[in-house]
């Protein structure tokens, strides 16, 4: 009977470790189920994060492509058109012609802009871009090249070459320098001569002038289209080529008058013509999206600065408008298209 029992009570450890093993896999298994449950929701709502990141990210990109994407005619809301209308109105007071372009997206507003006038000094940002251009070759050197101060070349208005004497070489980045800050006009005749005004005139051709010294004289004609054209490669000059931009653009913003000045900050990089009746002003405005403007007019014998002054405001109000309703129009596209 001893024996019979002490097999039964091994029976039932068996059974009892049986049921705990039994109970301790089943712990085990819900502990994981319930942890593998968490865990994949944490994997779940981090992934989610992730792709609403992403997703943002996404659209921010599209936003900022779409900001300085070039101009479409989806761009011409009704705001755009209202104040284009209103500016045409302003204008037609005066006898002037207007050229504005913008210059990451193309954007461009023209008032009789082929209209041709006497350029006056205007030639001389051509002389300063045909010289860097043959620099930026090597077929000169605006430093060691020089040119020979003959009486011949003295004229009035010459407030650089006031400081040299007659006889004295003078230097092609110094006679730049005098043409493009004070517009002197020795500096002028002596880079005239140097250049040649067919070798200029071929150039400007080049880029794409039509009225290139005509007219007879070395400062010859002048429309807002041509001039916009040298002020775009100015600007293409002065953010891409490393020997001469910065040059280029410390003589345009430091400039004896400047008439397209906007603010306390010295951001407008120009050139000014003025001859009897004519005046002009055509430059780079740098702001956070830069544009060029040229104003040319019959109002030498007039209050220029103000009437200058005064469109180049309005210009710049236009600019201004252009990128709020793109602002607009990006962010509708962007941001709005899910809804």
């Amino acid at each position: 009977m001893k024996k019979i029992k002490r097999k039964s009570n091994k029976k039932r450890l068996k059974r009892n470790n049986f049921k705990i093993l039994l109970l301790l896999i089943i712990s085990i298994t819900i502990a994981y189920c319930v942890n593998n449950n968490e865990i994949e929701k944490k994997a779940n709502e981090l992934t989610n994060n992730i792709v609403k990141k992403v997703d943002l990210k996404d659209e921010q990109s599209e936003h900022e492509k779409c900001l300085v994407s070039k101009y479409t005619d989806a761009d011409m809301s009704e705001n755009l058109k209202n104040k284009i209308e209103e500016l045409n109105a302003y204008l037609n007071n005066y006898n002037l012609s207007v050229y504005y372009e913008d210059i990451t997206t193309g954007f461009t507003y023209k008032y009789k802009e082929e209209e041709v006038y006497y350029g006056a000094s205007l030639i001389k940002l051509v002389e300063a871009l045909y010289l860097i251009d043959k620099a930026s070759t090597n077929e000169i050197n605006l430093d060691t090249t020089t040119v020979k101060y003959l009486s011949k070349y003295k004229a009035e208005d010459s407030i650089g070459m006031d400081k040299r004497n007659i006889g004295e070489e003078v230097s092609l980045r110094d006679l730049i320098s005098y043409a493009l800050k004070y517009s002197d006009n020795t500096a002028h005749f002596m880079l005239s001569e140097f250049i040649g005004i067919s070798n200029l005139r071929e150039y400007g051709k080049s880029l794409g002038a039509v009225n290139i010294l005509t007219g007879g004289d070395s400062y010859g004609n002048q429309s807002a289209s041509d001039t916009n054209i040298y002020l775009k490669h100015a600007y293409e000059i002065m953010q891409k080529n490393t020997n001469y931009g910065a040059f280029l653009k410390e003589c345009m913003t430091n400039t004896y008058y400047n008439y397209l000045y906007l603010n306390e900050e010295n951001n407008v990089a120009h050139k000014w013509g003025l001859h009897s009746i004519y005046f002009h002003d055509i430059g780079i405005v740098f702001e956070d999206n830069p544009y060029t403007l040229s104003i040319l007019t019959t109002y030498g014998k007039n209050d220029y600065k103000t009437i200058v002054n005064n469109v180049s405001q309005k210009i710049n109000e236009l600019h201004h408008l252009f990128y709020s309703e793109r602002e607009n129009r990006c962010h509708q596209e962007i941001y709005n298209k899910k809804n």
